[in-house]
C-alpha cells in the first residue's frame, strides 16, 4: 500500500477539483464542504482558486446566507496576503460586489447599502454596484412601494369590472349612456394610475439621486 506524502495527496485533490464542469455548481459546494480543512492547507494559489469557486457556485444556486459567512472568510484571508487581483480578477471587489447583491437577496437592505458604499469608495466607477446601491436604497421604501403596487392592481381591476359591466348591462340596456360611462371610468381611473406611477417614479427618482451622490462623492476623494 503506497503513502501519498501530504503535498502529493493535497495536490491530488486539487487536480480532482479541476476535473469538475465549470457548471457543475452542487458538485463544487460538496467537493469544497467534504475537503474544507484540506483545501485551506494546499499552495495559497490552489486554496484560494477552489475557495473562489465554491462561493462562487454558492451563489449561483442561490445560497446567499451561506454565501455572506463564508465571503468573509476569503476576504480576510485576501487582506491578510495583501491579495486583490487573482487570475486576472479582482477578486475582493467581485467578492464584496456578490456580498451586496446576496444581501439584496436575503432582503438585507440595510447591509446591502453599507457594502455597496464601502465597494463604490474603492472602485467609483462600479456601475454594477451603483445599481445594486440603488435598488436597495429603493427597497427600504417597502411600505410605499407594497401600497402603490396594490393599488395599481386594485385599479386595474376595478377598470376591468366597469369595461365588463359596460359591455355586459350598460351597452345593452342603456346604450345611449355607453360613452357617458366610458368617460367616466376614464376619469375615475386615469387620474389614480397617473398618481401611482407619480409615486413609483418619485421614489425612483430619489433612490437614483442617493445612489448617484454616494458614487460621485467617491469620485472626488479619489481626486
Amino acid at each position: 500500500m503506497s503513502i501519498h506524502k501530504p503535498d502529493t495527496r493535497l495536490r491530488n485533490l486539487y487536480n480532482q477539483y479541476l476535473y469538475l464542469d465549470d457548471k457543475a455548481y452542487y458538485d463544487k459546494v460538496r467537493f469544497y464542504e467534504q475537503n474544507e480543512s484540506d483545501v485551506f492547507n494546499m499552495r495559497l494559489e490552489d486554496s484560494l482558486w477552489i475557495q473562489s469557486g465554491y462561493l462562487s457556485a454558492l451563489f449561483q444556486i442561490g445560497e446567499y446566507r451561506k454565501y455572506i459567512d463564508k465571503a468573509q472568510k476569503l476576504l480576510q484571508r485576501l487582506i491578510y496576503h495583501n491579495i486583490s487581483y487573482f487570475q486576472e480578477e479582482d477578486l475582493y471587489e467581485e467578492t464584496l460586489h456578490k456580498m451586496a447583491c446576496a444581501q439584496y437577496q436575503l432582503k438585507q437592505y440595510d447591509d446591502s447599502i453599507q457594502v455597496s458604499k464601502e465597494l463604490l469608495k474603492i472602485n467609483p466607477e462600479r456601475k454594477d454596484t451603483k445599481r445594486v446601491l440603488f435598488c436597495a436604497i429603493r427597497n427600504t421604501h417597502q411600505k410605499s412601494l407594497k401600497f402603490i403596487k396594490a393599488g395599481i392592481i386594485a385599479s386595474l381591476l376595478g377598470a376591468a369590472f366597469l369595461l365588463l359591466f359596460e359591455q355586459i348591462v350598460i351597452f345593452s340596456f342603456f346604450p345611449h349612456l355607453a360613452d357617458w360611462f366610458l368617460g367616466l371610468i376614464a376619469q375615475i381611473f386615469i387620474p389614480v394610475f397617473l398618481v401611482l406611477i407619480f409615486f413609483k417614479l418619485g421614489i425612483d427618482f430619489r433612490s437614483n439621486r442617493r445612489a448617484s451622490s454616494w458614487k460621485k462623492t467617491c469620485i472626488e476623494r479619489k481626486k
